[in-house]
């Protein structure tokens, strides 16, 4: 009976060229992570080992007078010298660092990384009511920050040790909360300046839950859009404002009619509005567009002198009324120009 035997050349050679999978690259990198922290690992050992060294030549070196060499050959046990260690050195500490971060820790919150994650899942607002408390889910390794329609007088936690809560500098009605274990719950209760209480529920999570840290919390206050329309300003004037910095503006007052000129180049710069009353001059301008806060100047005799500015919001309010500003970033500038009020109007 004959036998036929079947050869397939190019099996071989596509088999070989079979791509790696996933899982095998995620362990070559883990492997290389290992790797690298066994060197960091050799590199500290040989370092203290050149030290022991060096300590070695020093206590036989003949330049010890006799004195130091009486008590360093005496046979009294010095137990102090036997025990002590020295702390690592500056290089140490960095490779042991080093060593640290090259391991993969396959920590990363998958919901961040979902086809659907638009980035707005993080961030919240609360319409505060009374007697509600409001949950706040937080996550190791991260900060939940919240900013509040008032500054900030008080505050009291419940648990110390599983979370902290850090005021914000140059932000009074800020506070970031950290939690510092995982699973853990506790109170949290805010008070502010105008007498109000915020009660909190905080909770704890790590990079395995499938739901959304809040990383930012937007607190807005019913009470205080009641408190506003029962003003007894409100028809009179209108606020710009910001948090706990506020301005009151009266409306009668309030004038619009100004040119804006500008280079081609420099349009960008020109504000989205600008009104002023008696006492100051408003030049609107979004922060989130812009590198940087514009400089606000008076033309006085065709020259330009700094004149004093504050912002609140998306405003820079010069505190003058003139006829003619410029405003500059830079090298761009354009100039403003109020105009005459006609008679009759």
């Amino acid at each position: 009976m004959k036998k036929i035997i079947l050869t397939f050349p190019l099996l071989t050679s596509f088999a070989l060229a079979e791509q790696p999978s996933l899982e095998e690259l995620t362990n070559q990198r883990v492997l290389e992570g290992q790797e690298q922290m066994l060197e960091m690992v050799t590199k500290i050992q040989d370092l203290q080992d050149q030290r022991e060294q060096d300590k070695e030549r020093v206590k036989n070196s003949p330049m010890l007078d006799s004195t130091s060499r009486d008590f360093s050959s005496s046979s009294i046990p010095i137990q102090m010298q036997s025990q002590t260690q020295e702390p690592p050195t500056e290089q140490e500490i960095l490779l042991r660092k080093q060593a640290v971060r090259s391991q993969n820790l396959n920590a990363i919150q998958g919901q961040f990384f979902a086809k659907n994650y638009k980035g707005t899942e993080n961030t919240i607002t609360i319409d505060y009511e009374n007697n509600n408390t409001y949950k706040i889910r937080t996550r190791i390794a991260m900060t939940s920050t919240m900013i509040f329609p008032q500054k900030i007088k008080n505050f009291i936690l419940g648990d110390n040790v599983g979370f902290e809560v850090l005021e914000v500098p140059n932000s009074q009605n800020t506070i970031a909360i950290r939690p510092k274990l995982i699973g853990v719950d506790t109170s949290l209760a805010v008070f502010t300046e105008d007498g109000k209480l915020y009660s909190f529920y905080i909770f704890s999570t790590d990079f395995k839950s499938w739901k959304n840290p809040h990383l930012v919390v937007f607190v807005k206050d019913k009470r205080t859009t009641i408190e506003k329309s029962k003003d007894p300003f409100f028809d009179e004037y209108f606020y710009v404002e910001e948090g706990i910095n506020k301005l009151r503006v009266k409306k009668k007052e309030v004038y619009k009619r100004y040119k804006i000129k500008a280079k081609k180049q420099n349009t960008w710069l020109m504000p989205e509005e600008v009104f002023s009353d008696n006492n100051y001059t408003f030049f609107k301008y979004d922060k989130t567009r812009y590198p940087q806060i514009p400089s606000v100047y008076v033309v006085v005799d065709k020259q330009d002198s700094p004149i004093e500015t504050r912002v609140i919001g998306d405003f820079v309010i010069a505190e003058t009324v003139a006829d003619k500003f410029t405003i500059r970033i830079g090298e761009a500038y354009v100039c403003i120009e109020r105009e005459k009020a006609q008679k009759g109007k």
